[in-house]
């Protein structure tokens, strides 16, 4: 039985809610700050290693992530020498890069799932976007925008896997130094904010629903052009 778009719009939007609630208590049960109490104790090797597992693991969940930022900037405030911060948010970068891997993985397993109208869109939006697609990846990496907005979408439109870990780890290195070196100041500001990361993950399932309710023929073509973009392939 087909089931009607009110319905589905329904179905989503309900369990972005129960999602984030969800989430929210989660976090909230198990705040930062226990988990990370006894990080200054650890050495330098093991430093490194959770912090590389932190951002690995963080930037591998879509629906649930792990905060892992706050984390990093806790492990970094036990390091004092800038060849160390350096080495170490390098470290973060390349693990964090790694685990958006999945996120790719994802967009491309849905590209096989969802209907052809809908994969569509997905091509259309990677042939506007242009030589800006490398720049959007990259900015996913270096800003604290959830990156499954952008990379899932561009994975779906079959943007190149090799191009999407490049610039996105960059941009996870950038972040990773700069997290590293701006440690007291983003663990006064961020532990303990359990609200945005439990509306990542809801605001991620609306948006990606709502990408596949649009027309994007209609509001990105010209109307001469809408009806034959596709026709050749």
């Amino acid at each position: 039985m087909k089931v009607s778009v009110k319905k589905k719009d329904i179905l989503v939007f309900g369990s972005a809610i129960v999602l984030g609630v969800t989430l929210y208590l989660l976090y909230d049960s198990f705040p930062i700050e226990e988990i990370v109490e006894g990080i200054q104790k650890l050495n330098t090797e093991n430093i490194f290693l959770l912090g590389m597992v932190s951002t690995f693991i963080g930037n591998a969940g879509v629906l649930a992530s792990l905060p892992y930022v706050p984390i990093v900037a806790f492990l970094s405030m036990s390091l004092t020498d800038p060849r160390v911060l350096v080495s170490f948010g390098f470290s973060c970068g390349i693990a964090a890069g790694l685990g958006e891997t999945v996120c790719y993985g994802i967009g491309f397993f849905m590209r096989k799932k969802i209907d052809p109208a809908s994969v569509k869109k997905f091509e259309l939006l990677n042939l506007k976007l242009g030589k800006s697609k490398a720049f959007l990846v990259f900015l996913a990496g270096v800003s604290p925008i959830p990156d499954e907005f952008i990379i899932v979408p561009l994975a779906s439109g079959k943007y190149p896997f090799p191009k999407t870990l490049f610039f996105n780890t960059i941009g996870k290195v950038c972040l990773g130094i700069t997290v590293a070196f701006a440690a007291p100041t983003i663990v006064g500001r961020i532990v303990g904010s359990s609200v945005s990361f439990s509306l990542a993950a809801p605001l991620f399932l609306i948006f990606y629903y709502l990408f596949l309710r649009i027309d994007w023929e209609d509001h990105l073509l010209p109307p001469e052009k809408s009806m034959g973009c596709y026709g050749s392939s």
